[in-house]
């Protein structure tokens, strides 16, 4: 019995002293809870400033110390750095009942274990008051106008020979502050109190506006480089080769900020100066004859004719797409080689003061003959120069303004004058030709045209030249002019020659000069006109300026 007694005293003893603890962990737990209710949790900050237990005044307290104390320092791009203090801009705590407003709308004390774990942060921005904060920074001397530079857009560089391109020439950072952004920097980092601002970092400059990212000067730069990276390597066969590259090209390109364009005037310039150098038609080239002798043969239709219009259009396409390519120039016309010789070794030699003929295929004499030209005497003279066959027809019939002549072979080089035989003539060659020559074509033995037919092909050349003995003059007789005439005539050539070259680049307003020059040239004589040595250069320019006509009705 008193075993048992004993055992229920001490559980009695132990039920007191837990129901002892508990009631006093419960008492500690209201009296914390109570004190909370008018201190803030744990792990709260307000503006940066620790505010545990703190209670109201001891929160406004900590933040008035802070003031008093509080120095900024603004850090410049290019290293300098200043300080506004407190004190400049009278910088003090305001209140106003903002802190009172935080503690009662933190959680209820009694949430204080759970607060002692989670960290809150609160910000004020009514906290801090301050005055004459812009006149402040006026004084500063990043602020001095004599002392920022302006920042400078990214661009492309200069063509650079070396690398064979362009490249981005980076942006310039500036000192130039952005007065709006710094006034708003500085006012966060006072409300702040932070202690450092960069300015830079704060974004307080007036920036580039075109960085070396830009995605529109990136596409410049690989348009540019594009554009340079072209290389037209012309073919010219045995006379060698003519090489556009970069080194040309870039002078072409327009670089203007983010705009890339090609200045296509220069192009057509390039070429136009291609044609000129290139063309042979109308030209004059030396033969060295069947009979050993070198003549001189001026003007004609055969030879190398650029298509500058064509060329043009390819050459564009090249450069704007880059490309690399080994090609010929786009031409018109061509001739049988590149060089002094362009008619290459398959020809017709036509002597017509011998009134004699030689056609060679390969270099090998097929066949020579004698002939019958035209008539000087009723204007009808074969003229002399270089022509290309245009085309050989059997069984034709040959019509004039008083004859309609039927022959076998007929083969054109000259409008309608041409090579074909003859065989209403029983005799041809020495002088029959004066008196009783043709219309102008060269007439042949059937034996002879019958060969040359055979043999020859469309674009084949023809050469026909005379010695001084002859003339291809309308008058049936040729006088001498004495020394003043001669002059004269120099005089009047030079003038038509001027007048040519004073065309220049073939455009719709040249239409005038063109037309001038040609009226010029056709009131000269025939002696005048042989020393026009330009006189090619008004024909292509007649032809242009007809095609530009047309164009611009087509438009």
């Amino acid at each position: 019995m008193k075993q048992r007694f004993a055992e229920f005293s001490k559980k009695k003893k132990i039920g007191i002293i837990i129901g002892a603890i508990v009631i006093l962990l419960a008492i500690v737990y209201v009296g914390i809870s109570l004190y909370f209710m008018g201190h803030f949790h744990l792990n709260t900050t307000i503006n940066g400033i620790a505010a545990d237990g703190s209670s109201v005044q001891k929160v406004e307290e900590a933040i008035t110390q802070k003031v008093d104390d509080y120095t900024l320092t603004l850090e410049t791009r290019d290293g300098d750095a200043e300080t506004i203090t407190g004190t400049d801009i009278s910088l003090a705590p305001h209140f106003n009942g903002e802190i009172e407003q935080l503690l009662q709308e933190q959680s209820s004390g009694f949430a204080w274990i759970y607060r002692a774990f989670t960290q809150v942060s609160y910000e004020c921005e009514t906290v801090l008051e301050y005055e004459n904060l812009d006149e402040m920074l006026q004084k500063m001397d990043f602020m001095n106008a004599d002392r920022q530079k302006e920042a400078v857009d990214a661009y492309l560089s200069d063509y650079n020979a070396e690398t064979g391109g362009y490249e981005i020439v980076p942006e310039e950072e500036g000192t130039v502050i952005d007065e709006d952004a710094l006034q708003v920097a500085v006012e966060d980092a006072i409300t702040n109190l932070d202690e450092d601002l960069n300015l830079a970092d704060s974004g307080c400059y007036v920036e580039a506006e075109v960085t070396q990212d830009d995605p529109q000067l990136q596409s410049v730069l690989k348009q540019a480089n594009q554009y340079a990276s072209c290389k037209v390597e012309y073919d010219f066969d045995e006379a060698g080769t003519q090489t556009l590259d970069g080194s040309t090209i870039h002078k072409w390109i327009k670089i203007k900020g983010t705009n890339v364009s090609l200045k296509k005037k220069k192009i057509e310039a390039y070429v136009h100066q291609l044609a000129t150098n290139q063309n042979t038609i109308w030209g004059t080239r030396k033969l060295k004859t069947t009979g050993g002798k070198t003549v001189t043969i001026k003007g004609g239709s055969y030879g190398w004719w650029v298509d500058e219009d064509a060329e043009y259009k390819t050459l564009l396409s090249n450069i704007e797409d880059g490309e690399t390519v080994t090609r010929e120039p786009e031409y018109k016309q061509r001739a049988a080689s590149h060089g002094e010789t362009d008619y290459g070794d398959t020809y017709v030699e036509i002597d017509l003061s011998a009134q004699q003929l030689w056609f060679y295929v390969d270099g090998e004499l097929k066949v020579s003959s004698n002939l019958v030209s035209g008539n000087p005497s009723k204007a009808n003279g074969t003229p002399v120069g270089s022509y290309a066959l245009s085309y050989k027809e059997k069984d034709a019939t040959l019509n004039g303004d008083n004859y309609s002549t039927p022959v076998t072979y007929w083969m054109p080089f000259n409008n309608n004058i041409g090579m074909h035989d003859a065989t209403w003539r029983s005799s041809f060659g020495g002088s029959i030709y004066k008196t009783n020559g043709s219309h102008g074509c060269i007439n042949l033995p059937v034996s002879t045209a019958k060969t040359i037919f055979q043999y020859i092909e469309k674009g084949d050349p023809v050469l026909l030249y005379a010695d001084a003995s002859y003339s291809t003059d309308t008058s049936p007789k040729v006088e001498e002019t004495t020394d003043e005439e001669e002059e004269k005539v120099s005089k009047k050539a030079k003038n038509v020659t001027k007048l040519i070259k004073a065309i220049g680049t073939v455009t719709l307003k040249k239409e005038s000069k063109i037309k001038k020059a040609r009226s010029q040239y056709n009131a000269l004589s025939s002696t005048e006109k042989k020393q026009v040595k330009n006189y090619s250069t008004l024909t292509a320019a007649e032809k242009k300026l007809k095609k530009l006509k047309k164009k611009k009705k087509d438009n």
